[in-house]
């Protein structure tokens, strides 16, 4: 990290003008935990170039890290339309939309995810809570389903099947989840 973080130094140096590097260090930042530095490098490589898709991603982690989830959500909202990878972006709105009880994006947004990435049990495991809060419960339980048979083996996922199975009448497969989970 301090060879990369030296080289991204010597290039704005020799490219003032260029954000590139400055995003460069800005995700250095991130990665590392200091959020107030990489802000501070993100902010010097919107005034460069304000139309650099991955310094609003950047951006958006920050400020989703902070739990300024309105914040993000705008910032995410903006990579996207400037041309960065959308399945990042999808997913980190889309745990802000959770975060600030707009399930319906949120499900939204994870279902976009799933389609780029079919076969990742977290992005069903979101999916899954989102439809638990909104009351579809077969969905969730479909979800919790494919997240469990994907690897995820956690208490969180067999509570929330568990309630799903409760609310559907299902008592023994809820009974059976609880007995899942590990004290």
């Amino acid at each position: 990290t301090n060879g990369a973080f030296a080289d991204f130094e010597k290039a704005a140096e020799l490219a003032p003008h260029s954000a590139l590097p400055y995003t460069e260090k800005a995700k250095i930042y991130y990665d590392t935990g200091e959020l107030s530095k990489a802000k501070a490098e993100v902010n010097r490589a919107l005034e460069l170039d304000p139309a650099y898709s991955e310094i609003y991603l950047i951006r958006g982690k920050i400020a989703y890290q902070e739990q300024q989830y309105y914040n993000a959500v705008n910032d995410f909202s903006q990579a996207l339309k400037l041309g960065s990878d959308p399945a990042e972006i999808l997913f980190y709105r889309g745990l802000c939309f959770y975060y600030m009880n707009d399930f319906k994006k949120a499900e939204s947004d994870m279902t976009s995810v799933i389609a780029f990435f079919p076969e990742e049990a977290a992005f069903y495991f979101y999916r899954g809570l989102c439809r638990n809060e909104t009351g579809d419960y077969e969905g969730a339980v479909s979800d919790f389903d494919k997240a469990e048979n994907y690897g995820l083996t956690i208490n969180e996922l067999y509570e929330n099947r568990a309630a799903a199975n409760d609310a559907l009448g299902n008592n023994q497969k809820a009974e059976e989840d609880r007995l899942q989970i590990k004290k």
